[in-house]
């Protein structure tokens, strides 16, 4: 958390716009039927969520990033399930796993390579 408050501030403007692009830019996917589109969004939006510390998160990360995977896999979305893939391994990385945390890397490149 350290790094996170060094680098972000509670008060970083950047990121709580950016969070709000990307919650808007869901909801118009979602209207709009794209399932994609809205996923890839509410991925970044949690990216940036736990990556700067600017909101509580609800949940554990984990939970939704594996539920993403699980909807690219349906859409055989593989620019998605590298990016999925990719916040897997940091949150490995995070734990200290890195077996985990390389296993998750080359997940995501397998996907980018796609």
């Amino acid at each position: 958390m350290l790094f996170r408050e060094r680098i972000f501030g509670e008060d970083d403007v950047a990121a709580y716009g950016a969070v709000e692009t990307l919650r808007a830019a869901e909801a118009e996917a979602a209207a709009g039927g794209s399932v994609g589109l809205a996923t890839r969004a509410r991925l970044k939006t949690l990216y940036i969520a736990y990556v700067t510390g600017t909101e509580a998160l609800e949940t554990s990360p984990e939970e939704t990033v594996r539920e993403s995977i699980a909807a690219f896999e349906g859409l055989s979305d593989h620019a998605g399930l590298a990016e999925a893939w990719r916040f897997i391994g940091n949150l490995r990385i995070a734990d200290g796993r890195w077996g985990a945390a390389s296993g998750a890397a080359e997940r995501g490149i397998e996907n980018a390579r796609r």
